[in-house]
């Protein structure tokens, strides 16, 4: 059955990921924002109501460079959301990432891909 896509495989995918290989959700998101930094992204939180229109975050580029922008009342599972989904438009092969780390990025592909693999 596939999870991907719906609300309820949002959760499914968040709750495998978060703690798989017995890493905490700080510890994750620590790693994400790491390796953000290898790969010359800058990561900044911040409130983010704009208006009548709220958003969590994600990847965009300012002055030519990327950066990571995230509201800052986002839970924890959300943060991990917004830096796993921003780094998956990355080329990873060529540098080095923890098992877990690639794990969630792979899943957040494959989720933004419509539930197929690359």
């Amino acid at each position: 059955m596939r999870h991907g896509g719906t609300p309820a495989g949002n959760e499914v995918l968040r709750a495998a990921s978060l703690y798989a290989g017995g890493v905490t959700g700080s510890r994750l998101l620590a790693e994400l924002q790491a390796l953000a930094l290898r790969l010359g992204v800058d990561v900044r939180t911040e409130p983010l109501e704009i208006g009548l229109a709220e958003t969590r975050g994600g990847l965009c580029r300012v002055r030519g460079r990327p950066l990571v922008l995230m509201d800052i009342s986002l839970p924890l599972a959300d943060r991990i959301d917004v830096m796993a989904a921003a780094l998956s438009t990355f080329d990873l092969d060529v540098i080095h990432v923890s098992p877990v780390v690639r794990a969630r990025i792979e899943a957040c592909r494959v989720l933004h891909s419509g539930g197929h693999g690359p």
